[in-house]
């Protein structure tokens, strides 16, 4: 008896195999990396000086935090105000007092200097 052939099949596919580079490609591949590497290089030289663009930056807030922190927790900072200074020649005394609250903040007796300096 006779045995019964099957037909054969042939389909097409992809496969990821093994191939050699030819000179060519290694030249252009070997371009290709020198092109990343430099963008690679470009890219760090970047990331380096936002880094240093921010630290300051960071540095900076860091500072106005703790100085707020500060004044919170004293209730109380120091500032530029206007004050008048009088020398009254009579009692020999010079007193200060603050313009916006009109507190006396200073009371003491004149300097030698100061007494020298009579006006006319």
């Amino acid at each position: 008896m006779k045995e019964e052939q099957k037909p054969i099949v042939n389909k097409r596919a992809e496969r990821q195999l093994k191939c050699d580079l030819t000179n060519i490609e290694m030249l252009v591949y070997g371009q290709r990396m020198a092109e990343w590497q430099q963008a690679v290089a470009e890219l760090e030289k970047a990331l380096l000086e936002y880094r240093a663009e921010n630290k300051s930056k960071a540095s900076e807030a860091e500072c106005a935090l703790s100085r707020y922190a500060a004044a919170v927790r004293r209730k109380y900072e120091y500032r530029r105000v206007a004050c008048e200074v009088a020398h009254n020649y009579v009692t020999e005394m010079v007193t200060a007092m603050r313009l916006d609250t009109g507190e006396e903040i200073e009371s003491r007796p004149m300097t030698d200097d100061e007494l020298q300096q009579l006006p006319l």
